[in-house]
């Protein structure tokens, strides 16, 4: 198992979080012993923060980016997404080239590509 020491500063919050990253050799990495997210399933190049994040068992897609409660939780097959917020991208199964930023932004987009959302429930 790989360890880092690595300073966390979240600027939502006035104090400081000090922390040790500890990724684990099934690709699960945690902060403080609480989990802080998964480079995915699928050859190692997905990254996801987020409970639910890229939680489909069926995941095969590559170069996958989700941050938020459940974003992108049902992606199979879509390769080069990026979700970010609470079920961002939720339903994506095989679109590719997206990008979600919001509140359940492209939440009904099962197989459109090269799409762009930002905002509360956009599109």
């Amino acid at each position: 198992m790989r360890r880092f020491n690595l300073l966390v500063i979240f600027l939502a919050c006035p104090m400081m979080m000090f922390g040790q990253l500890k990724i684990q050799s099934d690709g699960v990495f945690k902060m403080n012993n609480t989990l802080a997210g998964s480079i995915g399933k699928s050859e190692k190049t997905n990254v996801s923060f987020g409970y639910g994040t890229l939680s489909s068992t069926l995941l095969t897609g590559n170069w996958i980016t989700a941050n938020g409660f459940e974003a992108l939780c049902a992606n199979t097959s879509g390769n080069f997404n990026t979700a970010n917020g609470y079920r961002a991208l939720y339903t994506n199964t095989t679109g590719s080239y997206n990008t979600a930023n919001g509140f359940g932004a492209l939440y009904k987009n099962l197989t459109g590509n090269f799409n762009t959302a930002n905002g509360y429930s956009a599109l």
